[in-house]
């Protein structure tokens, strides 16, 4: 995902998670958790505004960073099953598919929500993900002007 947004040309100014984790190393005290955080909510149901933790979290790391938006990665899942012409499912490759969401760091609201998938492949084969990953940074960075912040590790 890292090198996928590092890669998409002019844009915004992301702050990765290896850059982050530094920064936020150096602010300590904050206690802002950068892994696991209770992502499940958005897989669950729409949400208009997140609450604490991930609220406090982003807000803190907002703070210390001068970023208005974070992206949140919230899954890395198997994309729809491949059907044929007739719209009916067939055995075959499967794309990966990286659900993430846009958050207003001072307000808590969503800015945006989806997923965006790749191109199909074996399951083992890396080029799923890093298809999946050049599809969402494609998908975010025409949209965003401000300085972004990658927060969490979609691994």
């Amino acid at each position: 995902m890292s090198f996928a947004l590092e890669g998409v040309g002019a844009g915004p100014e992301w702050l990765l998670p290896d850059e982050l984790r530094t920064v936020m190393a150096r602010s300590g005290s904050l206690e802002a958790p950068l892994d696991n955080l209770p992502v499940d909510v958005f897989l669950q149901a729409q949400v208009d505004r997140i609450g604490d933790p991930i609220y406090g979290v982003l807000r803190r790391i907002g703070a210390v960073t001068s970023a208005n938006v974070a992206l949140l990665p919230v899954a890395v899942r198997p994309g729809p099953a491949p059907t044929d012409d007739e719209g009916n499912v067939t055995d075959g490759p499967v794309a990966a598919e990286f659900v993430a969401t846009l958050i207003d760091v001072r307000t808590g609201r969503i800015i945006w929500f989806g997923a965006e998938g790749g191109q199909p492949g074996a399951v083992g084969d890396p080029t799923r993900l890093a298809s999946a990953a050049e599809a969402l940074a494609r998908r975010l960075v025409p949209a965003r002007t401000q300085r972004d912040v990658a927060v969490g590790d979609a691994r």
